[in-house]
């Protein structure tokens, strides 16, 4: 891990967009139960043009998840309650229509630490304090990984003679919209149609 640089309050926001998306696009997701924390880094991100929702827990977290399926997720490690391996293993298990990037914040360094986070299923890691540089430089790196992985689920979900869902993500949205109704408790409706 490269020794953390902490951040300026003067210090002035990046003038190129991230790569492949203006970040304006992005939403992240800031989850860290120290609110001078999450603070610093929710404007740091805000200053780079990115979206940013923030929960003060992994509980709050996982509700959030609930209204948006966020692309980015930065997570504390240690929290009362849900700690940080624990929401990443949540939010692994949910039904959602994108991969999640998922970072820890933290402060723990040892490998056993580092591979524990890494089995839980984050993608990678921050060091506490945050440096900006890192934090944006990494996140261009994600945006990459997101970017890559929407293009080959897009090949392999749409026909590319119609452009139009293939069979298998056809039957993929509708068994996410059943187990949805089903839970919701809202009623479902299919149209078939035969051209």
């Amino acid at each position: 891990m490269n020794a953390p640089v902490t951040q300026s309050p003067s210090a002035s926001p990046p003038t190129a967009a991230p790569q492949a998306a203006a970040a304006s696009e992005w939403r992240v997701l800031l989850v860290d139960d120290e609110p001078t924390q999450r603070l610093i880094t929710a404007r740091l991100l805000k200053r780079a043009g990115f979206q940013v929702d923030t929960a003060e827990n992994g509980k709050q977290a996982l509700e959030r998840f609930k209204e948006f399926s966020y692309p980015l997720l930065i997570t504390d490690w240690e929290m009362p309650g849900l700690r940080g391996p624990e929401l990443c293993r949540q939010v692994r298990s949910l039904m959602l229509p994108h991969y999640v990037y998922i970072f820890f914040v933290t402060a723990k360094s040892s490998q056993e630490e580092l591979l524990q986070g890494l089995e839980s299923g984050a993608d990678n890691f921050l060091s506490k304090p945050v440096s900006r540089e890192e934090l944006l430089a990494r996140l261009k790196a994600a945006q990459r990984v997101l970017d890559l992985h929407k293009r080959l689920s897009d090949l392999a979900l749409t026909d590319p003679l119609t452009g139009l869902m293939s069979r298998r993500a056809l039957l993929g949205a509708l068994s996410q919209q059943w187990k949805q109704s089903t839970r919701s408790g809202k009623p479902l409706c299919c149209v078939m149609v035969d051209v």
